[in-house]
C-alpha cells in the first residue's frame, strides 16, 4: 500500500526510523534501504558500501509518501516501510542546506558544510 505519513523518529547510527500514518496506526518501521530499493548494496566485508544519491535519512517532521507492508513483528511495530521515495524530498534537502548556509554569521567554507549524508556536493566556480 502507499501513505502519505510523517516522519516521527530517525536514528542515525542505527539508520533506521518510525512514520506515522493514518494507515499504519502505531507507527510504520523503515530502514534506510527502503529509501533506495531499487540499488543494489555491495557490503562485502571490508569494502564499504556506497548510496547512490546520498541520501541516507529521513528528517523528523518531514511528510513523506512511502508504501508499507504488513509485518508480524518488525522491532515491535506491525508495519515495514518498503520504499520511501527520495526523489519528492530533493527540494526539502537543498532547502535546509540553504537555511543552514543563510543562519545569521555562518561565513561558510567547504570544509563548514554539512555532511554530504544529504547527496550534495559544492563545485567551486
Amino acid at each position: 500500500m502507499t501513505s502519505r505519513g510523517r516522519v516521527r523518529s530517525w536514528e542515525i547510527l542505527g539508520m533506521e526510523g518510525i512514520i506515522d500514518s493514518e494507515d499504519t496506526p502505531g507507527g510504520c518501521w523503515s530502514f534506510f534501504s527502503a529509501l533506495h530499493p531499487d540499488e543494489v548494496i555491495d557490503s562485502r566485508s571490508g569494502t564499504g558500501f556506497d548510496i547512490g544519491g546520498g541520501v541516507s535519512e529521513l528528517a523528523v517532521g518531514e511528510q513523506v509518501d512511502f508504501e508499507w507492508e504488513p509485518a508480524v513483528d518488525q522491532d515491535g511495530y506491525r508495519f515495514r516501510a518498503i520504499r520511501v521515495p527520495t526523489a519528492s524530498r530533493d527540494s526539502a534537502v537543498a532547502d535546509r542546506a540553504i537555511r543552514w548556509l543563510t543562519h545569521s554569521n555562518r561565513n561558510p567554507r567547504c570544509s563548514d558544510l554539512p555532511a554530504a549524508s544529504d547527496g550534495y556536493r559544492v563545485a567551486a566556480r
